[in-house]
């Protein structure tokens, strides 16, 4: 039977869930994967022969593998890289942003088109990137779809920074910049905080960099970059004349967001926005009948896996299910004309055209780039971050002389 007809829930129920991976599953326990290469894969086999992907739950992030040779720190846990490997490569990569739906669909407050832009104009997100800092980097402009997923750098702080053009260049809305791959979509379903791999010598486990390239840069550049959307008072004189009444707005996401979402609360409360946190599972959020219920989601969303997905997310994702009835038509509408054109700056085009109309509408609120950091053993090659902010496994090998020299 096609994997394509088969229900989500039925193909992901087994221990060995069906694809077309250089890996295979041979055993799936409690917060325990172990995945051995496979040896007729169509594209040659993987060159390390065994990956152990354990969750670490929360609190222990630190109790590295003393094996491990990789790690990439998503943000997930916090705590810092240990000093234990201060000659390791650092690499950061800019891979998506967090967005911010308005319900308009739901009686209340955001249907007024006059409350959403208060709040758009009450979120200076220069700001959430410097307070909330590690992998929020600068303001989101926009999907990110020109840079797709963008490497930062080496590690280095701010002279890091300089050897990409200067802090202006980094600090700018030139950079994409998430971090939410499907794989974190799995694991997270799990409902545990981080992931150790061991690979018999490489080790993935969610960690956050001791001094992140971004953060330095994001320091340096707040006091002369501010959000060019954000004013406090036209927020207030907005809301003034609008219809809000002091009402609680229900804003959902779920664990990973949860600094962001009472960062928002925070900020808003000053603005005399009103908001209601609430905190669910990922699979929780994806039922249509909580989507109804809140004002308010907030997520991540990858801008490296291309317009497909992008557009994908428009027609079917939370974004859809907050856009107004004309907004989905229109919406609708310009996809079916960007799919018909075969050019790709056309269709770059329209898809700004597109992106352009949902802030102009107050449809959404782009929040911030987010990224990824890697750090890697000298006898690891091949450690690269992809475009979803994921090692990709296959490519791994070390190199036995500076293994030895350990």
């Amino acid at each position: 039977m096609s994997n394509s007809n088969l229900p989500f829930t039925e193909l992901f129920a087994t221990a060995a869930p069906p694809g077309t991976g250089p890996y295979r599953y041979v055993m799936q326990d409690s917060g325990k994967y172990i995945m051995e290469a496979f040896d007729r894969h169509y594209a040659g086999r993987a060159m390390i022969d065994r990956i152990e992907l354990t969750v670490v739950p929360s609190g222990q992030g630190l109790a590295l593998h003393p094996a491990a040779s990789l790690l990439v720190d998503t943000d997930d846990i916090p705590g810092s890289v240990p000093a234990l490997v201060p000659d390791w490569r650092r690499q950061e990569q800019l891979t998506g942003c967090t967005l911010l739906t308005f319900n308009q669909n739901k009686q209340g407050p955001l249907a007024d088109y006059m409350v959403r832009q208060a709040i758009r104009m009450a979120v200076n997100r220069w700001k959430m990137a410097e307070e909330l800092g590690r992998s929020r980097v600068c303001p989101a402009d926009g999907f990110g779809l020109e840079e797709g997923a963008g490497l930062l750098g080496e590690v280095g702080g701010l002279e890091g920074a300089e050897r990409l053009g200067g802090v202006g260049d980094l600090a700018g809305a030139n950079g994409p910049g998430e971090v939410r791959s499907r794989a974190d979509e799995e694991l997270e379903a799990v409902a545990l905080p981080g992931e150790a791999v061991n690979l018999g010598g490489v080790a993935r486990l969610d960690l956050a960099s001791a001094a992140p390239l971004a953060g330095a840069a994001r320091r340096a550049a707040s006091a002369a970059y501010m959000d060019a959307d954000w004013s406090l008072e036209q927020a207030v004189q907005l809301l003034a004349q609008s219809s809000y009444g002091g009402e609680a707005l229900r804003l959902i996401t779920y664990e990973r967001h949860a600094p962001d979402a009472y960062w928002l609360k925070r900020e808003l409360a000053i603005a005399g926005i009103c908001l209601d946190v609430e905190i669910v599972p990922w699979k929780r959020l994806l039922q249509p009948s909580l989507m109804a219920l809140a004002d308010m989601i907030l997520f991540e969303l990858p801008s490296s896996e291309g317009i497909i997905r992008l557009l994908e997310s428009l027609k079917s994702h939370f974004i859809r299910a907050h856009l107004s009835e004309a907004q989905a038509a229109a919406i609708d509408e310009a996809v079916e004309s960007l799919l018909s054109v075969p050019d790709e700056e056309e269709r770059q085009r329209l898809f700004r055209g597109i992106e352009q109309r949902l802030k102009e509408e107050a449809a959404l609120l782009f929040l911030v780039r987010k990224s990824v950091r890697s750090h890697t053993h000298p006898s690891l090659q091949g450690a690269s971050l992809n475009a979803g902010g994921w090692v990709d496994f296959k490519r791994l090998w070390f190199e036995p002389e500076a293994y030895d020299a350990e």
